[in-house]
């Protein structure tokens, strides 16, 4: 989570020094995976039709304050972290009038009205309890 340089809370001291107050990426890991499918298209090559693209997969603790959260604010908040009328290139949802900055010093260099090039083909959400879950489930079957 990004936190303005001016800050928007006070720091608590605790017993060893600071205590930081919870955000969204403070509960918990996110393990995510990604790979691509179909045959490689070589460059310059006319699209032959074939299926291709990147899947991924992530696993995580809580849904609505990481996975959610990530998809809905680090990738699709057009404002988020000092960012001006930009989503994330590749998985953001794109409509033709945003902005990318390639962020390069001394100068940076904006691409305006970038366009969607990836297109989303489905998505799932899986229930992957834990042992004592597990243990509860097989108890109250019998």
């Amino acid at each position: 989570m990004a936190i303005p340089k001016e800050g928007f809370f006070t720091l608590e001291q605790g017993r060893y020094g600071p205590v930081y107050p919870k955000t969204p990426a403070c509960y918990g890991f996110t393990i995510r995976r990604g790979g691509t499918y179909g045959p490689p298209l070589p460059e310059g090559a006319p699209d032959d039709g074939a299926e291709r693209g990147i899947a991924a997969f992530v696993g995580c603790a809580s849904l609505v304050r990481q996975f959610e959260f990530a998809q809905n604010v680090w990738v699709n908040d057009r404002s988020f972290h000092e960012l001006n009328n930009e989503r994330d290139p590749i998985i953001g949802n794109q409509d033709g009038t945003l902005d990318y900055k390639i962020p390069k010093r001394p100068i940076r260099k904006t691409i305006k009205g970038l366009p969607a090039f990836t297109t989303v083909r489905g998505g799932a959400y899986f229930f992957l309890p834990g042992i004592k879950a597990l243990h509860y489930l097989a108890r109250s079957h019998r």
